[in-house]
């Protein structure tokens, strides 16, 4: 059995949006100061001058949900493309672009990291561009035309039909 046109992508997806960083924070604060962190659901790498580097794996993460959830959501759009295989590759496009957008602004109108001086956040949807980018290989196209179950016969009136 292939991977492609499964639910396998799917989980590929979730995975992705628990690892990937959904999104960067910049803060300036002086000519020679400034801090850069790097967020995900299970990790945090935060870089700060002039000598400060750490990585941290956090589970604690997780209560970012608000910002990595739509990406968890089109996991899930991703696993029902595959499984019920009657979408179109256009519905399923639409679908993720909606949840896309709605990702990104949540992060620019609720920012994930706030303080003084005010940060640049930068939303990384990454696993729904990559949802988009498989498209091809999650949605299967449809070739068959849809059957008609059976042609109708005209209502009969019974006022008509003496």
């Amino acid at each position: 059995m292939g991977f492609w046109f499964t639910e396998k992508v799917a989980y590929l997806l979730l995975v992705l949006s628990l690892i990937l960083p959904f999104t960067i924070m910049y803060q300036y604060i002086s000519a020679d100061t400034y801090t850069i962190v790097s967020n995900a659901a299970l990790w945090q790498f935060i870089f700060s001058t002039p000598d400060h580097l750490s990585f941290a794996v956090n589970p604690f993460g997780l209560i970012y949900f608000m910002y990595y959830g739509p990406s968890v959501y089109i996991a899930k759009v991703a696993y029902d493309a595959a499984k019920k295989g009657n979408w179109t590759r256009y519905d399923y496009a639409i679908r993720l672009v909606i949840v896309l957008v709605i990702q990104v602004a949540i992060m620019v109108i609720i920012p994930p990291f706030s303080g003084y001086p005010p940060p640049i956040n930068i939303p990384l949807p990454i696993p729904g561009i990559i949802a988009l980018l498989l498209t091809r290989l999650t949605v299967r196209e449809i070739t068959e035309v849809w059957e008609e179950e059976g042609e109708e016969e005209p209502a009969k009136d019974d006022v008509f039909n003496n």
